[in-house]
């Protein structure tokens, strides 16, 4: 059994490095990567989905750069070419738009909590319920917005990068040229279905998908302190 084989998930892709441009080519270990490449031929072509066991962030970070690797197959026309660059923006901003209404998630969790604690403790208890009342609303139609968001970027993710049977690219194909649109002839990349949640995170599962967005916010504000901290460095 190699080292690469005795790593745990996320061992894996700290040694290995992480995605930093289309061609995965920024590594820590040159002989951390010499196995991998003997242990998983084709993983710095993308021919690998993400490992399970990275931390949500990274994970998602990963999915989008293997997007990024995505290329036409030959032969191709410009027009084709271009299409597909529009897709793979489409793909990152649909992300975008699921960690935006995380933080949107986020903040009426806040809001709510700040009211229990403080701001309802003035408040008689009708008044208090009624306020609590419309605040769980908000809290429900943003979640529910969040499940949409990150639904609609896993369909459009999947369906137009995804590796999967010739007869489901056939459906697929077959609906979007109804819309008039076309499914570009491409060298699609290996998924896991839930694109950008891990398994085991199930739509379905609100508990377990608010506990997921919880996990990611915490992420995504930890990168933005660092951010600010690298800016203000170079100031």
């Amino acid at each position: 059994m190699s080292n690469v084989e005795e790593m745990s998930e996320t061992q894996f892709f700290h040694l290995a490095g992480k995605y930093r441009d289309g061609d995965h080519a920024e590594l820590y270990d040159p002989k951390i990567m010499a196995e991998i490449e003997k242990d998983y031929p084709g993983w710095r072509k993308g021919e690998r989905a993400p490992r399970e066991g990275l931390p949500n962030l990274e994970r998602i970070k990963a999915v989008l750069a293997l997007i990024d690797s995505v290329r036409m197959v030959e032969p191709f026309t410009e027009e084709e070419r271009r299409a597909l660059t529009e897709q793979k923006n489409k793909a990152v901003k649909l992300v975008q738009r699921v960690f935006e209404g995380i933080k949107e998630y986020m903040r009426i969790i806040k809001r709510i909590e700040s009211f229990k604690k403080i701001e309802g403790a003035d408040l008689d208890q009708d008044k208090f319920y009624a306020k609590l009342e419309d605040l769980e609303s908000q809290r429900t139609a943003k979640h529910n917005a969040m499940i949409d968001d990150i639904r609609i970027a896993g369909r459009y993710v999947f369906q137009r990068f995804a590796k999967m049977p010739e007869e489901n690219l056939q459906k697929i194909e077959d609906d979007l040229v109804a819309r008039g649109q076309s499914l570009l002839n491409i060298e699609r990349i290996s998924l896991t279905t839930g694109v950008i949640l891990p398994d085991g995170v199930n739509l379905q599962d609100r508990k377990l998908v608010a506990a997921w967005a919880e996990q990611l916010h915490a992420e995504l504000e930890k990168e933005e302190i660092l951010e600010e901290a690298k800016k203000a460095r170079k100031k």
